[in-house]
């Protein structure tokens, strides 16, 4: 009908374990089986570990068995192919039912019609000043206890508390032929269907008339809409009427600040058993009790993301130090030092150590030329730290395969802008140590120079005019080699912007004159050298808390 909207369509489950319950179908693909990671998880053995699937085409959703050892069948035929699913389609997976809708809970426009209200109570206060004050107390009660021993205390899950609700709500309202919950969703606003319930047979499309909904969410009222094929209030609304309804009470649901998260909706259809003024009462007086129940379930859930998100930050640490280096280089007359600490729990920054250039078996046990790799992803975090675990895979390779340093750079380059990723580059420094002759070879794409403190104290910033643009900026970058050499004594420090960017309280940086500073006044030794510049920055930011990754390294060459 003209102006109508549809829910996300859903598969509600007729036969199996949770009669009622709700799967939405929100991805391109939903895979349906015995398997954990399955979208629809079903647990009986019969059901093979991926046994259909649902995906999009480009004017419906094709249905598809998975070569299941039991086979799927769609209205009762098995299905060999992939065929479309239509509105009120029932799939069946071994003891399993399901009804396909293209959304289970319709929300349609009642355009310009007019209505009354028969029935209505405000919660918009905290306090209802209820017009219906014939029920019972005792009666209030028993509904308030059976609400309550059923949803408190029995799940923290929040499709299954919804459904627990519903029973209730039918053990309560006897005359109830079928009833839903509708939720907002916080990601977009959206309502979106979460438990359904039917007496007896299962459903056709069910429908909530808008104008019933804006009362119900806009102006926080109850509604009872009594013998609504024949009220003027709801006589008009096509919802209503093609639905059959009889008499329908709809609730919101609400917060601890008393704005709206949902609606519960009751049907009764058979004459003999219609809603009264005095069930609008008494659901109003159970609806406050769901409402907490439903906001301790949501605060359970995302207390159990936040803990699975942390806990996939501390797997993702794990992986990101396994592509560290696990030991520093042996070479005869050179010492090293390094520490890498990122700002979260994974990090963009990145350093290796390893042979460079092809070698065979005998030169692999000694190498003649080491390689030293820093770089630095733009950004912090999970995104970060995945272009970071992509560099280290593809320096480790090139660095392997390559004879020029500067071609190792021009290959990372070209290989990372041709992702085309977008707003991401990456700083990097080749560092090349002939042990032979302790020529020092560096590569820079945008980083910041190696610093080289001579045995006599002096400073020497390698090849600081000599830097390229940052990996991925520029395609088809060419890069120049710079060479010094190393005397004993003397030492290397190569770092992030972490340490030189290090804030303090007063939001001021450590530093590029300061770290020269410390280096300069460090004891002799790479170690000594790398623990003086760890504990200036220390010192200047003074616990304030680390704002970016931090990698340093140092190593020379041993004095005579």
């Amino acid at each position: 009908m003209p102006g109508e909207r549809k829910i996300t369509p859903t598969l509600l489950m007729l036969k199996g374990d949770a009669p009622g319950r709700i799967f939405e179908l929100r991805g391109e693909s939903t895979v349906i089986g015995r398997h954990p990671d399955c979208d629809v998880q079903l647990n009986i053995e019969a059901v093979s570990r991926r046994h259909a699937r649902i995906r999009k085409s480009d004017r419906n959703l094709l249905i598809e068995d998975l070569d299941s050892r039991n086979g799927t069948h769609v209205n009762g035929v098995p299905i060999t192919a992939a065929v479309p699913l239509e509105d009120g389609s029932y799939i069946q997976l071994c003891d399993y039912v399901f009804l396909f809708q293209g959304g289970v809970v319709k929300i349609e426009e009642d355009g310009e019609k007019s209505s009354t209200i028969l029935g209505m109570l405000d919660l918009a206060e905290s306090t209802s000043s209820s017009r219906f004050t014939d029920v019972r107390p005792e009666e209030k009660l028993r509904a308030v206890l059976e609400i309550s021993g059923r949803i408190f205390g029995s799940t923290l899950q929040l499709r299954e508390l919804l459904e627990r609700t519903l029973e209730s709500l039918f053990t309560i309202f006897r005359q109830a032929d079928r009833g839903f919950a509708l939720l907002r969703d916080d990601r977009d606003g959206e309502l979106r269907p979460m438990a359904i319930k039917y007496r007896e047979s299962a459903p056709d499309s069910m429908a909530i008339s808008r104008t019933i909904l804006n009362h119900v969410l806009n102006e926080r009222r109850a509604i009872l809409s009594v013998d609504a094929g024949s009220d003027r209030r709801f006589s008009q609304s096509d919802s209503v009427a093609s639905s059959k309804l009889r008499t329908v009470l709809c609730v919101p649901l609400l917060d601890q600040n008393r704005d709206p998260i949902g609606v519960i909706e009751l049907d009764a259809q058979s004459p003999k058993g219609t809603f009264t003024e005095e069930d609008l009462d008494l659901i109003v007086a159970v609806a406050g009790q769901i409402s907490v129940a439903i906001e301790n379930a949501r605060l359970h859930e995302s207390l159990l993301r936040r803990r699975e998100l942390e806990q996939g930050f501390r797997n993702a640490r794990e992986v990101q130090k396994a592509l560290l280096p696990r030991s520093r280089p042996i070479i005869s007359g050179y010492q090293f030092w390094d520490y890498y600490e990122p700002a979260m729990l994974v990090g963009g920054d990145y350093f290796d150590y390893g042979p460079f250039g092809p070698v065979d078996e005998t030169s692999l046990r000694d190498p003649r030329r080491w390689a030293i790799a820093v770089g630095d992803v733009a950004g912090k975090g999970m995104p970060a730290a995945l272009l970071m675990a992509k560099l280290s895979a593809e320096a480790r390779m090139f660095i392997r395969s390559e004879i020029e340093p500067s071609r190792v750079v021009e290959r990372l380059n070209q290989e990372i802008a041709d992702d085309d990723i977008q707003d991401r580059f990456i700083t990097f420094l080749l560092v090349i140590i002939d042990r032979d002759s302790h020529v020092l070879r560096v590569v820079s794409a945008g980083h910041m120079a190696p610093i080289v403190r001579r045995s006599g104290g002096e400073l020497e910033l390698v090849g600081a005019e000599e830097t390229g643009p940052p990996l991925a900026v520029v395609s088809g970058q060419k890069y120049r080699t710079i060479e010094t050499k190393l005397e004993p004594g003397d030492v290397v420090v190569l770092y992030t912007d972490g340490v030189t960017e290090a804030i303090d309280s007063k939001n001021r940086q450590f530093g590029h004159d300061r770290l020269q500073k410390t280096i300069q006044a460090a004891q002799p030794g790479p170690q000594a050298v790398g623990e003086a510049v760890l504990r200036a920055a220390r010192m200047h930011v003074a616990g304030h808390a680390q704002s970016d990754d931090i990698t340093l390294l140092c190593f020379g060459r041993e004095s005579s």
